[in-house]
């Protein structure tokens, strides 16, 4: 028959194509119901192994008695771990008994956090003396800077401990962000709250007869008008 003889009628007619597809099994749907329970275990047990745990540390408790003080560190670079005990020795004498009513913060290039006992602190400024990076002038104020403005945030005495050698690189490009940390902290020793300053930063390694890197530091951190003691770095 030539198409031409369709008729429209014709023409729009849906006409229903065979199913070529054989009729559906109950026992398939079975294997596949059952695949679907399998693969489900799968991942809860995977979920149950593999999860990722929160950390055993003791909770952030809730201070009860209001802090009165702030004990701060900032630790420059790396320090070998019989110097390390010294200085965390030194700075738990510091804190003594008052842990209860004294803040206490770790800041380095390995560590920064705020603790929550006196154990904690002695187990994070360990970390950050022995793990901290090598020394870096700009990462070093970088973070001096930073310390002045968390110090400057509150009204608390306190006592801040910079540790560690400073590195011998040119002082000029951080000299403004240095003298910017030292006049921050003495502006708020002098209006807000105490501020003192111990230091544990080990001789140069500049020629002799050169000014080093490290005494344009301390002269620069000693413009501030704040106590400043300069600790020995040998026992």
């Amino acid at each position: 028959m030539n198409t031409q003889d369709l008729d429209q009628t014709e023409l729009n007619t849906e006409y229903e194509e065979p199913d070529m597809m054989p009729p559906p099994k109950r026992r398939n749907w079975l294997i596949v119901y059952g695949l679907i329970g399998v693969l489900g275990i799968t991942g809860l047990i995977l979920i149950a192994l593999y999860r990722q745990a929160p950390k055993r540390s003791a909770p952030v408790a809730k201070r009860t008695i209001p802090a009165t003080r702030t004990v701060f560190t900032s630790v420059l670079s790396p320090v070998d771990s019989v110097t390390a005990r010294h200085i965390v020795d030194d700075a738990t004498r510091e804190i003594g008994a008052d842990s209860a009513i004294t803040e206490m913060f770790v800041s380095g290039t390995a560590v920064y956090k705020r603790c929550t006992s006196l154990k904690d602190f002695q187990n994070l400024f360990l970390q950050a003396l022995v793990s901290a990076e090598p020394e870096n002038l700009k990462r070093q104020s970088l973070l001096l800077s930073h310390v002045a403005g968390v110090i400057t945030s509150n009204i608390l005495p306190t006592k801040l401990f910079i540790i560690g050698r400073v590195a011998e690189e040119d002082f000029e490009p951080q000299e403004k962000r240095l003298i910017g940390f030292s006049k921050a902290l003495g502006a708020r020793n002098e209006s807000l709250g105490r501020v003192d300053i111990v230091t544990y930063i080990p001789r140069s390694n500049a020629a002799s007869g050169q000014t080093s890197v490290r005494e344009k530091f301390l002269t620069t951190l000693k413009l501030g008008k704040y106590g400043v003691v300069e600790h020995p770095f040998s026992w």
